[in-house]
């Protein structure tokens, strides 16, 4: 009877918690290495969240060698919805307080800003 209880737990929770989402990160987005994706929820500031890129731009990181196809993005979210995000020259400004210096040149010295 014990045994017929905890394969039937082990049975429920196999079913009601997957394993966790491995990820490789190998971009220079964050700090390369192994990441543990959670059970999605509403994102908050400063959460890294893995994303899909859309088609267009999948195909522009693949091309570009940022990224290779089908691997998502590791982003930290600066700002959530409601909130104004603008960009005037460098400066990188959120609900008009500047946040961030946009960088001329990508890892691989390619002018992009």
């Amino acid at each position: 009877m014990a045994v017929s209880a905890a394969v039937a737990l082990l049975a429920i929770t196999a079913v009601t918690q997957p394993p966790p989402r491995l990820i490789w990160n190998a971009s220079a987005s964050v700090p390369i290495g192994l990441y543990a994706i959670s059970p999605p929820r509403p994102p908050a500031a400063g959460d890294l969240v893995a994303v899909e890129p859309p088609a267009p731009l999948a195909g522009f990181l693949s091309e570009g060698g940022y990224l290779p196809p089908g691997v998502p993005l590791l982003k930290h979210v600066a700002a959530l919805p409601g909130q104004r995000v603008c960009r005037i020259g460098r400066t990188i400004m959120i609900d008009a307080a500047i946040v961030a210096e946009a960088s001329l040149r990508d890892r691989r010295g390619r002018g992009h800003g």
